[in-house]
């Protein structure tokens, strides 16, 4: 930017031809096995890649996409609800 406000004429730089890919998947198990009580079973799955001298062609770069190295992330998550009452109201 010039010091008056306008942009400054920029030369193009060569050799930005790069072309990036993503694709994320996941999957979610949710069980309920009391009121307010779940064990959820979580898998995610990733794939990113870039090329820095692009193809140009989509169906190539899906190509070179699933050739890539998998990110797998497997997850358990248990919650139980317990009653604040019936641990600890107040007795008769």
């Amino acid at each position: 930017m010039n010091q008056d406000g306008t942009l400054a004429k920029r030369d193009f730089l060569d050799g930005n031809n790069e072309n990036f890919n993503a694709f994320n998947s996941d999957f979610v198990f949710t069980y309920q096995f009391a009121p307010g009580s779940f064990i959820n079973l979580i898998w995610k799955n990733g794939l990113q890649e870039t090329q820095y001298q692009g193809t140009g062609n989509y169906v190539k770069s899906l190509r070179y996409l699933s050739d890539t190295p998998k990110a797998n992330q497997f997850a358990i998550k248990a919650i139980y609800y317990l009653d604040y009452n019936s641990w600890f109201g107040k007795k008769k």
